[in-house]
């Protein structure tokens, strides 16, 4: 994928979230989940403007040797990765990209539009919801927006077709879940986030973890 110079955020398209492409990434066999994601995020993006990206499931999935991570993050790697590629070879600029327990905050959209108005023009990818790294803290760059050096958690975050190529290479290749080895592309790539998260993880089961989170995570 050709490289290409990352532009200030167009104005909001309909729905008020201004990138080409949003996806959500579900497994087939939790409707539950991708239920409870859009009743999160309807009342912020429109219904037909929202993606669902089958995920792989690690239940039919032969997981490799050389990985050192659960067979869960493996799947979750693979499902990221193919969403990356799948969306960028259509032909997007930027695609926003959840994961199906991402939960919006009830003033979503004001914060975004708050936030894109602030991230610097050469942003390759934005987290709207995420963990810093306690050794690797965000950078301030204006009172709303943060330089990211070390941010994991990938259950909200836009990507840059500029980004693209790097992002979806290394994750081909990585031995590591695919939000820890982004937190390691950090340094590699113009990452921003809010200062104060707009996007948390719900209260669920995880499949990647295989263990059940009893509160809402907002990270902050």
């Amino acid at each position: 994928m050709p490289d290409h110079p990352a532009p200030t955020l167009p104005p909001a398209s309909p729905g008020g979230v201004p990138f080409d492409r949003i996806l959500c990434i579900n497994l087939d066999r939790r409707p539950d989940r991708w239920e409870g994601f859009l009743a999160s995020a309807t009342p912020h993006i429109p219904a037909d403007r929202i993606e669902r990206f089958s995920a792989f499931d690690s239940q039919r999935l032969l997981t490799p040797s050389w990985w050192t991570g659960t067979p869960g993050g493996y799947a979750c790697t693979l499902s990221h990765r193919f969403a990356i590629a799948n969306v960028f070879a259509e032909g997007a600029e930027t695609a926003l990209i959840f994961e199906d327990d991402a939960m919006l905050a009830p003033d979503f959209g004001d914060r975004l539009a708050a936030f894109r108005a602030e991230v610097p023009s050469d942003w390759q990818l934005l987290y709207l919801g995420g963990q810093h790294r306690p050794r690797s803290r965000p950078a301030p760059v204006s009172p709303g927006v943060v330089r990211c050096l070390g941010t994991f958690r990938m259950h909200a975050y836009v990507l840059h077709r500029s980004g693209s190529a790097l992002v979806h290479d290394e994750m081909a290749r990585t031995r590591k879940i695919c939000d820890q080895k982004l937190a390691d592309l950090n340094p590699r790539l113009p990452a921003y986030a809010p200062k104060h998260w707009m996007v948390a993880q719900r209260a669920d089961f995880s499949d990647v973890e295989s263990r059940r989170h009893g509160k809402d995570r907002w990270w902050d």
